[in-house]
């Protein structure tokens, strides 16, 4: 698996603007929650979450200028991701045993925000971004301690060729 961190990819007055820009988000619950262990209720996640279908055109702009044009247009999807104190996002291994072709790049929209890839810990701030090819890894974001908020887009691979 391929994993790279992009320091200051955004400014963090940008990332500030993001959240105040935030539309309502949806909060989790039922069959919507992540679980470890697919398809059971072992350990669930808690997260609150916005789908790009529902982006205001605002909201919509505002990440056009922070991603561009090409890689936001090229989304296969992407989301608002958002843990209050005491939410996590349980470890994803629903990937671990497929190649498929793309790629997670997620933005850090508040500071001292950490990720695990592949059981490393990654920590990022206000304007910090993390890809990461997908092709057989797990990713998981442990119990917060601090509201975290995150856009999570999932992109073709071909859309960070030679980065």
């Amino acid at each position: 698996m391929t994993i790279k961190v992009f320091r200051k990819y955004e400014t963090p007055e940008q990332c500030k603007s993001i959240i105040r820009d935030i539309p309502n988000l949806w909060v989790a619950s039922g069959v919507r929650l992540r679980t470890e262990v697919h398809d059971t209720y072992e350990q669930l996640s808690r997260y609150s979450y916005l789908k790009h279908k529902d982006f205001t055109k605002e909201f919509d702009s505002e990440l056009r200028k922070t991603f561009g044009d090409e890689v936001w247009d090229g989304l296969i999807a992407s989301n608002v991701l958002h843990l209050d104190i005491g939410d996590k996002l349980n470890r994803i291994t629903h990937w671990e045993h497929t190649k498929n072709p793309f790629s997670f790049f997620s933005l850090s929209l508040t500071d001292n925000q950490k990720i695990m890839v592949n059981d490393e810990e990654y920590t990022l701030n206000s304007g910090d971004a993390i890809w990461f090819k997908h092709l057989g890894g797990t990713h998981e974001i442990k119990e917060v301690k601090k509201p975290n908020t995150w856009i999570v887009t999932v992109l073709g691979d071909y859309l960070l060729d030679g980065i």
